[in-house]
């Protein structure tokens, strides 16, 4: 999507270091939150700044909207990994790591199915951009 909006790969590539730089100090600056908020509601919270980001380029599509996306879906994308791990020890006790793997299962396959749903609404021949209902 980033490529269809800004053909200069120089510049919407920086997406990627900065996703990188929020994964990097994001649980560092939130570590206590988790105390504060506990670790359901943590994850709850980086889901919904999670989402947020993502579809951010959609009302936003500039590199303006890009970039902000990129801080958000980086900093809630290691916060969320952390308070659901956590979480998961604290529900299951001796049984988490059966908890765990079935977590990252269930990431790991909307990993694969979701940009597989993506292609398939949007046809091959059309961009995303295209297809949104305020465009039409």
């Amino acid at each position: 999507m980033a490529r269809q909006l800004i053909p200069d790969p120089l510049v919407f590539g920086w997406s990627w270091p900065l996703f990188g730089a929020a994964a990097a100090v994001a649980p560092l600056a939130t570590a206590g939150w988790a105390q504060l908020l506990g670790n359901r509601r943590l994850w709850i919270l980086s889901h919904l700044v999670m989402a947020l980001g993502v579809a951010l380029p959609i009302p936003w599509p500039a590199i303006g909207g890009i970039m902000i996306a990129a801080l958000l879906v980086g900093s809630t994308f290691m916060i969320n990994a952390m308070a659901s791990m956590q979480e998961a020890r604290a529900v299951a006790g001796p049984v988490a790591t059966d908890l765990m793997a079935a977590m990252i299962a269930a990431f790991g396959t909307g990993q694969i199915v979701g940009p597989i749903l993506v292609s398939y609404v949007i046809g091959r021949d059309r961009t995303f951009l295209n297809r949104c209902w305020w465009r039409a």
